[in-house]
C-alpha cells in the first residue's frame, strides 16, 4: 500500500471568524502573519526508492519509512517544513532500479532514501556522481565507503563480525557449530568459520553449497547432515526457509539451535520451530521497554500499517533510516536543506541509536566497517520472545572484519 501525504493548510476563514467573535484587529493581524510564515516554509522533497513491485516487494519493509514520514508531517514536519515524498519503484530488478534512481536524481530532491533490497548496486555510479545525500541500507557491495552515502548499519555487505557465533553460544548454549550458506556467501562463511576459536566454539561442519532458498527435501537432508556432525548450533548466511530446517531438526529429536538472520513469520510453523533464534542489526518490534520501538509501533498504527508492524521484518530498520535522514540530516542542516549542508550534517553523526532501535551509529566510521551488535529473539511455545530488551537491546561481538575477496 502506498501512502500519499497531504499538506495541512490553514483557512483564511478562521481569521474572519475570530474577528466576528470580537477579537481585536491586532490579534487577527498576528494570526495572519503567523499563517503566512508557516506557508512560506513550504516543503522538503525527498525521493524514496524501493521495490514497490516484484519478487522483493514483500520483504523491503518500506512501510516503516512511510510511517515515519507520516508521523513527522502530522507533528509539524521539520521546523514547520513538511516532507513531500515521491516514490520510485526499483521493481526488484537492477535495470529498473537504475531507471528509478535516474528519475529520482533528475527531480533534484533534498535527499534520497533507499530501501531497494540490494538491487541498487547497478545505480551506484549515477547516485554518487549526483552529489545528492542518500541514506541507504548498506546491503550491496560498494554501496558504502562513499562520502554522500550513509547506512545506519554500516558496510554490512563486505564486513562481518563474529557476533553471529556469539549469539549462538550465549543464547543457544552452542559449543559445536555448523556454518551453512550458499556459494554466493563463500567469503562470509569462511570468515565466520575461522572466527570460531575467538568466540570459544568449535566449527564441526561448513557447507557452502546450499541454494538461496531451501526446499522441504533439501531442508530435511541438511538437518540429517547437521545431526550427524554433532553440531548443537547452526549459523546461516544467505539461505531462506530456515524455519523448515529448525522444524526438521526438532523432529529428528536433536537439540540444535538455528540462528536465522532473516525474519520469517512463525505462524505457519508454531511450536515446531521452538528454539530457533532470530538476530538482526536492529531491534525487533517485540522488544520491551524501548522508546524507539514504542514510537515505531505507534507510527505504524497511525499510518495504517498496524497489521504488518510485527511481520514486516525490515520495517523497524526503514523507520530508523527515515528518522536518521530527518533528525540527523535535514533538521541539523536547516533551511534551505542544501545537499552540501545535509551531507555535512550526516557526516557528523555520533553514537546515534534512533532511540534504541539501533546500536550506536557514527560516521565516517560506519562507511568503512559493519556493525557488530545484534538484537535477538527466540521462538518459545510457537511465539517470538525477545532475548534482548530495553533501550540497548543488543549483544555485541568482536569488531567487523573485511570479508576476503571483497
Amino acid at each position: 500500500m502506498r501512502l500519499g501525504f497531504r499538506r495541512v493548510q490553514r483557512s483564511a476563514a478562521a481569521v474572519v471568524l475570530l474577528a466576528v467573535a470580537g477579537l481585536v484587529a491586532t490579534t487577527a493581524t498576528a494570526s495572519a502573519k503567523s499563517t503566512a510564515r508557516a506557508a512560506a516554509k513550504g516543503s522538503i522533497p525527498v525521493a524514496l526508492v524501493s521495490d514497490f513491485t516484484g519478487a522483493l516487494a514483500p520483504s523491503t519493509g518500506v512501510q516503516g519509512a512511510l510511517a515515519y514520514f507520516h508521523w513527522l508531517n502530522a507533528h509539524g514536519g521539520v521546523d514547520g517544513h513538511k516532507i513531500t515524498v515521491k516514490q520510485y519503484d526499483a521493481g526488484s530488478s537492477p535495470t529498473t532500479a537504475l531507471q528509478a534512481f535516474r528519475r529520482a536524481i533528475a527531480a533534484k530532491p533534498a535527499a534520497i532514501l533507499e530501501s531497494a533490497s540490494g538491487e541498487e548496486i547497478s545505480s551506484l555510479s549515477a547516485v554518487t556522481s549526483s552529489g545528492i545525500p542518500v541514506v541507504d541500507d548498506g546491503f550491496a557491495p560498494g554501496w558504502i565507503d562513499k562520502p554522500t552515502l550513509f547506512s545506519p548499519v554500516g558496510d554490512v555487505s563486505t564486513h562481518l563480525s563474529d557476533v553471529w557465533l556469539t549469539v549462538l553460544k550465549h543464547f543457544g548454549h552452542a559449543t559445536k557449530v555448523a556454518v551453512i550458506g550458499s556459494s554466493l556467501e563463500t567469503g562470509d562463511l569462511k570468515l565466520l568459520a575461522k572466527s570460531g576459536p575467538d568466540v570459544g566454539v568449535k566449527v564441526v561442519m561448513t557447507d557452502l553449497s546450499e541454494p538461496e532458498t531451501l526446499t522441504s527435501a533439501q531442508a530435511l537432508t541438511l538437518a540429517e547432515q547437521i545431526k550427524s556432525s554433532g553440531a548443537n548450533g547452526v549459523s546461516v548466511i544467505g539461505v531462506l526457509a530456515i524455519n523448515q530446517l529448525q522444524a526438521d531438526l526438532n523432529q529428528l529429536g536433536v537439540k540444535v539451535t538455528v540462528a536465522d538472520p532473516v525474519f520469517e513469520s512463525d505462524a505457519q510453523f508454531g511450536k515446531t520451530i521452538d528454539g530457533e533464534l532470530f538476530a538482526e542489526d536492529w531491534a525487533s518490534p517485540y522488544v520491551k521497554n524501548n522508546a524507539g520501538i514504542k514510537a515505531y509501533l505507534a507510527a505504524m498504527k497511525s499510518a495504517g500499517y498496524g497489521s504488518v508492524a510485527y511481520s514486516a521484518g525490515f520495517a523497524p530498520f526503514r523507520y530508523a533510516q527515515a528518522e536518521m535522514l530527518v533528525q540527523e540530516g535535514l533538521k541539523k542542516a536547516g533551511a534551505p536543506f542544501s545537499h552540501k549542508a545535509v551531507i555535512k550534517a550526516l557526516s557528523g553523526v555520533k553514537n546515534w541509536t534512533a532511540n534504541g532501535i539501533l546500536a550506536p551509529v557514527s560516521f565516517p566510521q560506519f562507511q568503512q566497517v559493519g556493525i557488530h551488535c545484534l538484537s535477538v529473539m527466540k521462538v518459545v511455545n510457537g511465539k517470538w520472545v525477545p532475548e534482548t530488551n530495553g533501550n540497548h537491546p543488543f549483544v555485541c561481538g568482536g569488531p567487523s572484519t573485511k570479508t576476503p575477496g571483497t
